[in-house]
């Protein structure tokens, strides 16, 4: 992206959206999926789950059943390395995660 693209973004998104409350939220350690969950049920009451941990790439599938207020997949992991818990997460277009065949 150009620096006149990125510079457009900073000066109109909301201050405070979903993805930049779950970017704060994951870069902390020791939050839990109930965290990640709580903050989902901020944004909707109509938030999906499936659990995923066999797929063996992540452990839990998230989304908005009314795209609201995004459509994104989003995939998070949990890692438990010497009591210390981390979660990550990959976000995808529908399209995009369909193709993954999970």
């Amino acid at each position: 992206m150009p620096a006149e693209g990125t510079a457009f973004v900073h000066d109109n998104a909301p201050e405070t959206s979903f993805i930049t409350d779950l970017i704060e939220l994951v870069r902390r350690h020791g939050i839990t999926i109930d965290d990640v969950l709580s903050l989902f049920r901020r944004y909707s009451a109509n938030i999906c789950t499936e659990d995923m941990s066999s797929s063996g790439e992540f452990d839990l599938l998230v989304y908005f059943g009314d795209s609201l207020p995004d459509d994104y997949r989003y995939c998070f992991s949990v890692d438990d390395d010497f009591g210390c818990c981390h979660i990550s997460y990959h976000r995808f277009i529908p399209e995009d995660y369909a193709e993954l065949g999970f």
